[in-house]
């Protein structure tokens, strides 16, 4: 755990010194894929930055329980050491780098223009992360994933087939995915942002198309329920 506290704060002073963060001064050019335009819009990164790394600084230095810090120890030990990773819905590269510590190769893709513009500020001092500005539903490549990261994504998804095809094409037999999103509670959704929050059951079925499932771990935060997903590609 010490490697891992020292990566992830050596990357919070690449992106606090060298990166010169500054959500004023970005431009408002949002552009979206045919078919996420309808989408509800997602206008944290332009209010709050940064802010999956900014949860990292608060809940290590208070000593914070949370959901979030969770998630970056899960990913890391996910990621595993000398992998090729896809990363879909990289928002501000926190995942992304997290993924990239042990001498992983990773593919980060946003349609959110803020949030590409957050990651590939940072990424140019990662040599190990390539930023890409597209959605899931947009995304196409030659290349075969060892691993395929997407958290806090399919909720925001109009449909997730765009996802499922991403999974078929670019994942290789036998690689791995960690999907992780907040389960359905009530039809008050948790986030005005969310599209779509899955039972578990929808979930298992959903994925299970594509992969078979391994485990998966719920976390409760407040009145929330997590879900981690982890899964190997079927075949």
């Amino acid at each position: 755990m010490k490697t891992f506290l020292q990566e992830i704060f050596r990357g919070l002073r690449y992106l606090i010194i060298k990166c010169h963060i500054n959500t004023k001064d970005y431009k408002r050019d949002i552009r979206y894929g045919e078919e996420v335009k309808e989408s509800i819009y997602f206008d944290k990164y332009e209010n709050y930055g940064p802010y999956h790394w900014s949860a990292f600084v608060e809940h290590s230095f208070l000593g914070k329980r949370s959901v979030s810090l969770k998630i970056a120890k899960y990913v890391y030990g996910f990621s595993g050491r000398n992998k090729k990773i896809l990363d879909i819905g990289c928002g501000d590269g926190f995942l992304s780098f997290v993924a990239s510590i042990n001498n992983n190769q990773v593919t980060a893709i946003d349609n959110n223009n803020e949030a590409i513009l957050l990651s590939s500020k940072f990424a140019k001092y990662n040599a190990r992360l390539k930023v890409y500005a597209c959605s899931v539903e947009e995304f196409r490549s030659d290349e075969i994933f060892d691993s395929i990261i997407c958290i806090d994504v399919i909720e925001h998804l109009n449909s997730p087939n765009g996802f499922l095809r991403v999974v078929k094409t670019n994942l290789k037999k036998g690689g791995t995915i960690l999907v992780g999103t907040p389960l359905f509670i009530s039809e008050d959704k948790v986030e005005k942002y969310h599209q779509k929050e899955y039972t578990a059951v929808e979930l298992d079925r959903l994925l299970g198309t594509v992969v078979y499932k391994i485990r998966h771990r719920i976390f409760k935060a407040g009145l929330k329920r997590y879900c981690l997903y982890y899964a190997k590609k079927n075949g």
